[in-house]
């Protein structure tokens, strides 16, 4: 049955190649004949124009058919290009008519007065700050018309007629000159306390100023300006007002003799481990003209401490 199969599909194909053989030859025939510039083809030739002319008439068909599907292709990329380029330009036109349309609204009369009340009410915040500000730090005496000029050359990017560093410096020498006007008192106050406590008896002061009184004795080493040392301590203004005590935390406090102020630095170095002492620190040897901002230590003010050395480490 299997070979029954395939010489049968050999019969057929033979036949169905026979059969086209015979309409290629008639129609080689017909395209010569037709052409008067051809020569005649008898029928009697037909096998051999069939073999001469039926292969290289596939040939050009089936290129013909390549080509334009290659025409296709190419017209198909050519107009998707061309639709992308739409729109791109579609999205370049809307962004141009959008920046028309504002540059346009802010020409309205309206609009351009909205935006310049908006820009003056902030310029007018902002004065107020910076006033706020000047006030806090005791700028009151300030001509106006000479911060107004300054402003408008420095938001311009102009030329100054000072540079930053003498700015500065001039900034920070009427910052000291206000501090001594307005805590003359505390220098003043403190100088007369110091001069009457270094009359008692049990007060000794030393070349730099600091007065101390000796309150219990210790024995033992002294410390050295690169030890550290842990104390216990009562810091209290001239007045009496506490600011500061590791008596009333309950803990005492530890650190090396260099991070404190400069009466505590000498004043530790006379006590032996166990004493207790009284310090009396005029203010250029406390905190001067710069005490820790917002505490209850002003400028030039004079402390009384009453130290005791627990250990040095």
């Amino acid at each position: 049955m299997f070979d029954f199969l395939i010489k049968d599909q050999s019969h057929f194909q033979k036949e169905t190649i026979s059969n086209l053989k015979s309409d290629i030859n008639l129609t080689c025939l017909r395209s010569v004949n037709d052409n008067p510039l051809a020569p005649r083809i008898s029928a009697f030739d037909s096998a051999q124009s069939a073999t001469i002319f039926a292969p290289a008439d596939f040939t050009i068909h089936s290129a013909a058919d390549h080509f334009n599907s290659s025409l296709f292709t190419i017209h198909y990329s050519l107009f998707t290009f061309n639709f992308q380029l739409f729109t791109i330009h579609y999205s370049l036109f809307t962004i141009h008519y959008s920046l028309s349309t504002f540059n346009s609204s802010l020409k309205h009369p309206y609009l351009r007065a909205l935006m310049n009340e908006k820009i003056k009410n902030l310029s007018y915040a902002l004065g107020m700050n910076v006033a706020h500000s000047l006030k806090s730090q005791q700028f009151n005496e300030i001509d106006v018309a000479a911060f107004a000029e300054a402003m408008q050359i420095v938001l311009s990017n102009g030329q100054t007629n000072m540079d930053d560093q003498t700015a500065n410096h001039l900034i920070q020498n009427y910052l000291e000159e206000k501090q001594k006007e307005r805590f003359t008192k505390n220098l003043e106050e403190g100088t007369q306390f110091l001069a009457q406590n270094g009359q008692r008896e049990n007060v000794k002061t030393t070349e730099s100023g600091l007065q101390y009184e000796v309150l219990v004795d210790g024995n033992g080493a002294n410390p050295a300006a690169h030890n550290q040392v842990t104390v216990h301590y009562h810091g209290t203004l001239i007045d009496g007002t506490v600011f500061d005590s590791s008596y009333q935390r309950g803990t005492p406090a530890t650190f090396g003799l260099t991070q404190v102020i400069r009466g505590w630095t000498e004043g530790l170095q006379l006590m032996n481990i166990g004493a207790k002492y009284r310090f009396y620190i005029p203010q250029e040897l406390a905190y001067g003209s710069n005490p820790r901002p917002g505490g209850p230590i002003e400028p030039y003010a004079a402390l009384i401490f009453d130290v005791e050395l627990l250990e040095i480490l």
